[in-house]
């Protein structure tokens, strides 16, 4: 356990150097190994997995995000304009000249952002900042639409309203890539690209059914073909991952972002679907495998009733926030309000009584109820209904909850004729057309308006001898309010100038009201001795909703007989900056890890 000298003192000395030369060349080497061991374990092992990250963003109430390709910056929707969040930043910073900006999409290098605004697809290079014009689209994109940019150059895009359309993302024309089948089809939704070119991703909106469309469908150069269907669902966004899967998000039911096995190989899915995240949407996917989402029920914020008098003021909030639908009917003797509560295929027709301050359920069979209408005597209320399938139906009940339930005809928006006997309504069948039935079935239902455009929200004047109703293109642009003579269909009177949506008679027929955006508007309207209408004038800005409606749609709203009283369904005061209307952004670095035991 000692060292060993020698005690010759010439040979000594000799032997401790050599000696402790050789203890120092052992220390040195394992020190060596040490450093060497230490710097092989820091050393990246490039088989293995990056670890599993998550955190959370929050920017206020965000509708929409796209991740960049290299994971660096994240575009989003905030306040209607564009923003980006740079990762090497702790900032997130307005793009100028957005405003109106939706369905942000990155180029596959990550230098360039596209976007839709003002009927038109524009991009920006991350580094200047300063918006260009692609092309001029043939309609505005909406909640369903959003694009792609593949490695050629070459973009391909839904607006939502049509089929698949694609441009160079150099500028030019747009041209139709996929078409509709007129026969089956109402449009084409969400369109994405596979990688390399491989296809390109969308969603199937079939005819006859405003909020069911649970196909994925994939576009080939062998031709088009589905992917995956989920009957009775909504599916939005389908976006391929490097793990190998398709992720969509999927609602009513278990809704959040759901994934799917896919052989990018094959183009073939492999696997059963699974629960990615619940209540997430807007799912973006980078190279890595990075997942950008929205941890919340997607723009809707939770609403209320409220009433205000004809200058706006005077506020009533009517019950608590809930999930309430932007639709509400004033009964006619101006002491009860019908609207649309819950989500999905579990929403139902409330009463809230004004004068009590308290509600009851009118509805309770599943499908997805949805814009009531009264009878001129307030003992009936006839509304849109969904049955399994998610085609949509006229359905008529007892306004006091006795009694059964009568399905008139399949169609949406209805609404009732000054004697009770007839309800008017929408049919979609690639475009929108105004049918009336009567109520006790002793007729069959008969077409009053089609073909040329795209007619909703029909009400029947107090005299019922003229039909106002909102037309609009066949890509549902330009959306005007007009008068009809009711049943005849002859003549047309424009009353909006600049848009309009929603019309609502007063009591005696004389006065129309409608929204242009969030104004509302008022029109004198002269029957006697023959139709003229006046000159519109604004009456108030009213506060919206905040929710993200599909197709076009706008909030509605309804007025009293006297039309001095007017109820709404805003966003909630309680869903104010900070509150539940917040969005949190989550981003998770190789998500899949979770689920590959």
């Amino acid at each position: 356990g000692t060292d060993e000298i020698s005690s010759d003192p010439s040979e000594g000395s000799t032997a401790l150097t050599i000696k402790g030369g050789a203890l120092l060349a052992a220390v040195v080497l394992g020190l060596l190994a040490l450093i060497g061991a230490t710097v092989w374990n820091l050393k990246p092992n490039e088989e293995a997995e990056p670890v599993l990250r998550k955190f959370k963003l929050s920017h206020g109430s965000v509708t929409d995000i796209a991740l960049s390709p290299d994971a660096r910056h994240l575009a989003l929707i905030k306040d209607e304009a564009l923003w980006i969040r740079s990762f090497d930043r702790l900032d997130v910073v307005e793009v100028p000249g957005t405003a109106g900006a939706q369905s942000p999409f990155w180029s596959p290098d990550s230098n360039w952002v596209a976007f839709s605004k003002e009927s038109a697809l524009w991009k920006m290079s991350i580094d200047q900042r300063k918006p260009s014009i692609i092309s001029e689209l043939p309609s505005d994109i909406g909640a369903a639409g959003s694009g792609g940019w593949g490695s050629d150059g070459r973009i391909v895009l839904a607006t939502g309203f049509s089929g698949i359309l694609e441009v160079s993302a150099q500028g030019g024309d747009v041209s139709p890539l996929l078409a509709v089948d007129s026969e089956t089809e109402e449009d084409l939704h969400d369109a994405n690209l596979l990688p390399n070119g491989r296809g390109v991703l969308f969603v199937i909106h079939p005819q006859g059914v405003a909020d069911s469309f649970g196909a994925i469908g994939l576009l080939t150069g062998s031709g088009r073909r589905v992917l995956i269907n989920v009957e009775g669902q909504r599916i939005r966004r389908p976006v391929y991952s490097p793990s190998g899967h398709l992720l969509y998000r999927r609602e009513p039911t278990n809704a959040g972002i759901w994934a799917v096995p896919f052989s990018l190989a094959d183009l073939k899915v492999t696997g059963e679907p699974f629960l990615v995240v619940s209540d997430g949407g807007r799912a973006s996917i980078a190279t890595d495998g990075s997942l950008a989402y929205i941890s919340s029920p997607v723009g809707n914020p939770p609403t209320q009733l409220i009433s205000v008098d004809r200058r706006g003021g005077d506020l009533s909030i009517i019950g608590d926030p809930g999930s309430l639908r932007p639709f509400p009917a004033l009964s006619p003797n101006g002491r009860e309000v019908a609207v649309a509560e819950g989500l999905g295929n579990y929403r139902d027709i409330w009463i809230y009584d004004l004068e009590r301050s308290t509600k009851r359920r009118l509805t309770f069979e599943p499908g997805g109820d949805d814009y009531p209408a009264w009878s001129p005597d307030g003992k009936q209320i006839v509304y849109r209904s969904r049955d399994d399938s998610g085609a949509e139906w006229i359905s008529l009940r007892s306004a006091s909850g006795e009694g059964g339930i009568e399905g008139l005809t399949e169609g949406s928006g209805p609404s009732f004729s000054r004697d009770g006997k007839t309800v008017l309504f929408t049919r979609i069948r690639g475009s929108g057309e105004l049918w009336f039935t009567a109520t006790d079935g002793s007729t069959q239902p008969t077409a009053f308006l089609q073909g040329g455009g795209f007619y909703v929200r029909a009400r029947l004047s107090p005299v019922g001898r003229y039909v106002a109703y909102v037309s609009s293109n066949e890509e549902q642009a330009d959306r005007q309010v007009y008068l009809k003579r009711f049943p005849s269909g002859e003549g047309k009177w424009q009353v909006s100038m600049d848009g309009g949506d929603s019309p609502r008679w007063n009591g005696d027929g004389d006065e129309l009201f409608y929204l242009n955006g969030d104004e509302v508007m008022a029109v004198k309207i002269e029957t006697e001795p023959s139709l003229a209408v006046g000159t519109p004038q604004r009456l108030f800005t009213r506060k919206s909703s905040g929710i993200r409606l599909s197709f076009r749609r706008f909030d509605g709203f309804d007025v009293a007989a006297d039309g001095q009283r007017f109820i709404f369904v805003q966003k909630a005061e309680s869903a104010g900056d900070g509150g539940q209307d917040e969005s949190q952004i989550v981003i998770v670095q190789n998500w899949y890890q979770e689920f590959e035991n």
